[in-house]
C-alpha cells in the first residue's frame, strides 16, 4: 500500500471485535490539535487482511523511512481510552544523527499513547515521504 500523503502519521487498524470502538479512534485522531487548531495530518489503514496483525508483521512492511507506525490493536479497542500502539521503524543506531534520537531512545519500542496526545506528538515522529505497507 502506498502511503496517500507522505508527511501523514499512519495508523492501522489490526483489530475488528469493536466497529464503534474503531470509529471512536478515528474520530479522536482527526481532531484539530494546539492552540492554532491545526488539522490532524493521519492516513488510516482500515483493511481486515491486518487483522490480528503482530508488530512484526506490520514493520516487515512498512517503509523503512518511516519513523513511527501506530497500531490500533485489541487493546487499543478494550480500552476506554482508546491508547494505541506506538512503535519505532527505525532502530537506535538509525536516530544516531537525529536531533531527537535522545528523545527515542528514553521512549523504548513500543510504547503507548491516548488519541488526546496523539496528534500533537506524532507531528515529530512522521517519516519521510515514500510508501507505508505493501
Amino acid at each position: 500500500m502506498v502511503r496517500d500523503e507522505d508527511w501523514a502519521s499512519l495508523v492501522v487498524r489490526t483489530d475488528y471485535s469493536d466497529e464503534q470502538g474503531w470509529q471512536a479512534v478515528r474520530a479522536a485522531l482527526m481532531e484539530p490539535w494546539g492552540d492554532w487548531q491545526q488539522d490532524a495530518d493521519v492516513q488510516f489503514v482500515d483493511d481486515p487482511a491486518w487483522s490480528e496483525a503482530s508488530v512484526d508483521e506490520v514493520l516487515a512492511v512498512v517503509d523503512e523511512y518511516l519513523s513511527v507506525v501506530f497500531l490500533a490493536d485489541a487493546i487499543t479497542m478494550r480500552e476506554p481510552r482508546r491508547a494505541l500502539l506506538a512503535v519505532k521503524v527505525l532502530d537506535d543506531e538509525e536516530w544516531e544523527d537525529d536531533e531527537d534520537s535522545g528523545a527515542w531512545a528514553e521512549l523504548g519500542r513500543p510504547f503507548r499513547i491516548v488519541p488526546a496526545e496523539f496528534t500533537a506528538h506524532s507531528s515529530a515522529w512522521r517519516g519521510t515521504p515514500g510508501s507505508a505497507l505493501q
